[in-house]
């Protein structure tokens, strides 16, 4: 029996070995896909899937710890007000010291009525009244003596008055009456 080439020994392990993870990831996959999960777990769903097992856990936790939670919040709230009102009671206190120490050293109470400034009346700009709105008298629309429309001039007879202006006239009405009045209407 021959000796193997000098690494032959070592790449056929590795092969041996690779071949059998490659059949362990398969399983794995197939495992996973007749679960309903996803081949490969990618980082996004490790990370949803953490979120819900943190909800779901947190919810176990403050189901079953609801009234041991509700006794330690009433707790904490008696002795936030304890709190307070020991400080309220501490300033009060303090206060008064303070007030009688000035009392007896003969300063005067500023905050009795006749220390406390009033108020400086100011003047009130007078209003303008109001004027009536005058309404507009609804204007009534004249007629124009000539008013320019929009007519098919194919139909129309041109009439020239002077070098710049034409006039398109229909036939059969009365020429010198609309030049006459074309005229007065420019002057």
């Amino acid at each position: 029996m021959g000796y193997l080439p000098e690494g032959e020994a070592k790449r056929r392990h590795d092969e041996r070995v690779k071949a059998k993870l490659d059949k362990l990831k398969e399983q794995r996959r197939r495992a996973r896909i007749a679960k309903g999960l996803p081949a490969v777990s990618t980082p996004e769903w490790r990370k949803e899937q953490m979120r819900l097992y943190m909800q779901n856990r947190r919810a176990k936790e403050r189901e079953e710890n609801k009234d041991a939670l509700l006794a330690k919040k009433k707790e904490k709230e008696a002795k936030k007000a304890a709190t307070a009102a020991r400080l309220l009671a501490k300033l009060n206190a303090d206060r008064r010291e303070k007030r009688r120490f000035a009392r007896e050293s003969g300063k005067p109470d500023f905050r009795t009525k006749e220390y406390r400034p009033q108020p400086v009346p100011k003047d009130k700009p007078v209003k303008p009244e109001k004027l009536r709105k005058i309404r507009a008298v609804k204007k009534t629309k004249e007629e124009k003596t000539m008013a320019i429309r929009k007519i098919d001039i194919t139909a129309c007879v041109p009439l020239k008055l002077d070098a710049k202006t034409t006039i398109y006239v229909k036939p059969g009405s009365d020429t010198k009456a609309i030049i006459q009045r074309f005229q007065n209407r420019n002057n």
